[in-house]
């Protein structure tokens, strides 16, 4: 469903005028229940602009599915505003934040957060669906080991091969597997636990 023309008009008076303005024009009139949403979601971010507790932005996160450019920096120095941002964060924001959420320590081996992010980088549908290329995984894995320390590993396995390699031969957290058979699962493991 398209926004309607008077929501685009709400978002334009929004971005040129404020919110005051918005208000003022908006807040008495009988309106859509699509502009009611637009309107309750615009405000949801003005509360979250202004507010000093925590609590309270975690929750606008989360009822109303805020992002990362919408939080003051003042609240990204918060673990739970991290935590409630990362379950509907898009793929490739996630990608972007995952150095930083690991040495701010929102991630940590183990927990839920990790879990949840390792299921979505590792689900094909949401990968294609973000337009995420292979290489665009890299770049964070890098960064996320130098922030860090923890020495991080790739495996890239084909079916056939073309000639061409996503991992740099001559990186050792990289390998690339072509064909798969009962040995391969050896071959990871031993390749993970730095026997290979």
């Amino acid at each position: 469903m398209g926004v309607g023309l008077s929501s685009i008009e709400l978002i334009s008076k929004y971005v040129t005028k404020g919110w005051k303005v918005v208000q003022e024009t908006y807040a008495e009139k009988e309106s859509s229940e699509e502009l009611l949403k637009v309107f309750a979601y615009l405000e949801a971010v003005e509360k979250a602009k202004h507010s000093t507790d925590e609590q309270e932005v975690v929750h606008l996160i989360e009822e109303h599915r805020l992002e990362r450019e919408q939080i003051l920096t003042n609240h990204l120095k918060s673990k739970e505003v991290w935590k409630a941002l990362l379950k509907e964060m898009p793929v490739a924001a996630l990608m972007r934040h995952l150095g930083k959420m690991t040495a701010d320590k929102v991630l940590v081996p183990g927990s839920p957060e990790v879990a949840a992010v390792c299921e979505r980088i590792q689900d094909d549908q949401a990968l294609t669906k973000a337009k995420t290329h292979p290489f665009s995984i890299l770049s964070p894995l890098r960064t996320t080991s130098e922030k860090t320390g923890v020495f991080s590993k790739l495996i890239v396995c084909g079916m056939a091969t073309n000639g061409l390699s996503v991992a740099d031969p001559d990186d050792r957290g990289m390998l690339d597997i072509c064909g798969f058979d009962s040995r391969a699962v050896d071959v990871i493991r031993n390749f993970v636990l730095d026997v290979i």
